[in-house]
């Protein structure tokens, strides 16, 4: 079954342009791409989607590729109308593909940001640690962000990534209701469906199925998701694939914005988008 999906509009619907799809990775949320999408919808309707058991969207089972292709599938058709270009990063980008593989009429072009069409465990990967330390904080009633920054700390050097999983934190009122100096802070992922779900992300499950629309993939140099080896796999489902790299780690939109945006830019202007 399908949820509505939460979504932020930007730009102005305009004739001959093809509308923007911003998908978000594990974990993430509609405005993790609002930098970027602004700087692309100064001619164009762009739509920054929060994905099903993510952001404001819905929490509900299963989680997994299809029902997250499906979820964006219906907004296109409800909300949207037209095919449209899919620009996904990691668990977005293969929600793209996935979409692509599963209704080609409502994908016109995709962007598929450092992920790859393969199989990919992650359950034990820093996503595996990072789940388990929502839960952990969650139990920590932290007070501010600050606190919560601190504990994160410990399981993430990263100051960049640690603000990315710090959006997932808000404000709840304590257990009796009241508010004040009882409010802590709680992560707002569904995260008993995640832990089930997480497996699934990682998993690929499609086979002799092809999407031949035009197909973008930006990867990260610095980042292992998307190898040389992986490109003979990538061009068996997307023939008409070309690749673009960028000079950074697997937060592409977020260490390199500018340079993103021109890629992508130069690539809808090439192909009449």
């Amino acid at each position: 079954m399908s949820v509505r999906l939460a979504f932020d509009r930007l730009g102005v619907k305009s004739n001959g342009k093809t509308p923007l799809v911003f998908l978000h990775g594990l974990f993430g949320n509609k405005s993790n791409s609002r930098t970027v999408s602004r700087w692309l919808s100064k001619d164009r309707e762009s739509y920054l989607v929060d994905l099903r058991c993510h952001g404001d969207s819905p929490a509900m089972t299963p989680f997994n590729y299809h029902t997250l292709a499906m979820d964006v599938g219906k907004l296109i058709e409800d909300e949207i109308k037209e095919p449209v270009i899919i620009i996904g990063h990691s668990m977005g980008g293969r929600t793209g593909m996935a979409l692509s593989l599963e209704r080609k009429d409502l994908v016109k072009g995709l962007i598929s940001v450092d992920a790859s069409p393969s199989n990919r465990p992650i359950g034990h990967s820093s996503f595996g640690t990072y789940l388990r330390v929502y839960n952990e904080m969650n139990g920590k009633k932290f007070k501010s962000l600050k606190e919560c920054d601190e504990y994160l700390s410990k399981f993430e050097k990263n100051k960049a990534v640690r603000q990315f999983l710090l959006t997932n934190m808000k404000p709840n009122e304590s257990e009796d209701g009241s508010s004040g100096s009882d409010k802590y802070y709680k992560c707002r992922l569904p995260i008993n469906i995640l832990r089930r779900g997480i497996d699934a992300v990682g998993e690929w499950p499609y086979e002799n199925v092809r999407y031949n629309g035009p197909t973008l993939f930006i990867r990260g140099t610095e980042s292992p998701y998307i190898s040389d080896e992986m490109i003979p796999t990538i061009g068996k489902y997307f023939p008409s694939f070309t690749m673009e790299d960028i000079q950074c780690g697997h937060w592409v939109m977020g260490e390199k914005p500018q340079e993103f945006t021109e890629r992508v830019q130069q690539w809808l202007n090439m192909k009449d988008f």
